[in-house]
């Protein structure tokens, strides 16, 4: 995305989260006197705000509130993994590939012209091959406004898509949750997640139901990927038969 959003060091953790959920954005570079110095996502603050299991409700309320009010620059991730603005896509999926991370920004100079993330990447190379990848989605709304949630689901989907896309083409990629019960004990909720992928070796759909729909989702995809990389095999294998049969 250019021009990037940004956030100012000194601003609290409390408004990197609005701007986050405004913008329906995950990551955000940090500056201070137009430089950066820091990048924090939604997974950052999410993990700031619920590393207090085992405490008391009172307690976790306050390390709550106390967390909101706290300088960005106490959570951010420093030094920042970048990209230079003439690198190219496989320099950018190399370093996320490596760094295992959803998303980096983009330099031009000392300055910080935008950010770049994993489906950025895909969405890219899909349309330098003139290929169409339909990303679909079905959430509950209970879910959209979910900060720990969105965070996961993004990092999910970017790093399956990836790797899905490395083993072939895809045309078609669509997700969906469905709750299914509440837990009489808690103000949990089941949730299954549906899974489809359309490629040009099949079609894949894959289901999984778990208390965490981000456990679900991940289960799913994860059961899609074995499938092709079965599929493949097969394929291979069949392959090298009719060449032995040639020979």
């Amino acid at each position: 995305s250019s021009p990037p959003t940004v956030i100012n060091e000194d601003d609290s953790v409390a408004r990197a989260r609005w701007i986050m959920i405004r913008d329906n954005i995950s990551r955000l570079p940090v500056m201070k006197e137009k430089k950066l110095t820091g990048i924090v996502t939604a997974r950052d603050i999410v993990d700031a705000l619920y590393s207090f299991s085992g405490r008391k409700r009172e307690s976790i309320m306050k390390d709550e509130e106390r967390v909101m009010a706290m300088p960005i620059k106490e959570i951010m991730k420093y030094p920042v993994i970048t990209i230079n603005g003439n690198d190219s896509l496989q320099d950018v999926v190399t370093k996320i590939l490596k760094f295992n991370i959803s998303g980096l920004p983009v330099m031009e100079g000392e300055m910080v012209s935008g950010v770049i993330s994993g489906l950025d990447v895909i969405k890219a190379v899909t349309e330098k091959m003139q290929l169409s990848i339909p990303i679909e989605a079905k959430i509950p709304q209970t879910l959209k406004s979910n900060l720990d949630f969105k965070a996961n689901i993004d990092g999910i989907l970017e790093r399956y898509l990836s790797k899905i896309e490395r083993l072939t083409d895809v045309i078609g990629f669509k997700v969906s949750f469905k709750e299914e019960m509440s837990s009489s004990k808690s103000d949990k909720k089941l949730y299954t997640a549906t899974v489809k992928v359309t490629t040009k070796i099949g079609d894949y759909i894959a289901k999984d139901t778990d208390w965490e729909p981000t456990v679900a989702i991940k289960n799913a995809v994860e059961k899609i990927e074995k499938r092709i990389l079965r599929k493949l095999r097969k394929i291979e294998e069949s392959k090298k038969g009719v060449k032995a049969e040639e020979a």
